[in-house]
C-alpha cells in the first residue's frame, strides 16, 4: 500500500488539526491507525478494523505519542503527491507515485484520445457518453514531452 496524508483541516469551533489515513508502505508506520492531530495537544484515534467492536475511538495527550504522530505527519506530508504546482504537474507526480512510465501514459492517452473510448467500450445507459474519457485522454496527452507530432 501507498502514503496517503490528509491535509490541514479546520475544524468546529476553531479547532485546528492536521489528519492522517492510515495506509503507509512503511513497515514501521503500516499498523498506523487513522488519526487527528489536535493543536490543542491531543492526539484523536480511530480505527474500525481489526477491533472487537465495530470502531474504536481513543484520545490521548501522551507526549512521547504526541511526537511519534507529529513525526508520522511530517514524514507523509514531505511525500505528498498532491504538493505539485498545476494538474499536470500532480498528474505526472501520481504517475510516478504509482510507477507509470510518463512518456508511456501520455502516449497510450494520445492514442486513445484519438480513437476514443467508444471504440473500446460502451456506456450501458444511453445518457451517458465517452466523449469526458476522451477529453481527459486527450489532456493528459497534451502533457506529455515532447508533444506528438
Amino acid at each position: 500500500m501507498r502514503d496517503q496524508a490528509g491535509l490541514a483541516t479546520v475544524g468546529r469551533h476553531d479547532v485546528a488539526a492536521e489528519a492522517f489515513a492510515p495506509c503507509c508502505s512503511r513497515v514501521q508506520n503500516a499498523a498506523v491507525e487513522g488519526f487527528v492531530l489536535g493543536h490543542n495537544r491531543r492526539v484523536i484515534l480511530a480505527n474500525w478494523i481489526g477491533t472487537d467492536g465495530i470502531w474504536h475511538v481513543d484520545v490521548t495527550d501522551h507526549r512521547p505519542s504526541l511526537r511519534e504522530y507529529a513525526d508520522i505527519l511530517r514524514y507523509a506530508g514531505s511525500r505528498s503527491v498532491t504538493t505539485a504546482n498545476g494538474s499536470g504537474g500532480r498528474l505526472r507526480a501520481i504517475a510516478d507515485y504509482v510507477n507509470l512510465d510518463w512518456s508511456w501514459l501520455t502516449r497510450r492517452c494520445a492514442d486513445l484520445g484519438e480513437y476514443g473510448a467508444a471504440g473500446v467500450t460502451e456506456p450501458r445507459s444511453r445518457l451517458l457518453s465517452t466523449e469526458g474519457v476522451d477529453r481527459a485522454c486527450r489532456y493528459v496527452a497534451g502533457l506529455g514531452w515532447p508533444p506528438r507530432p
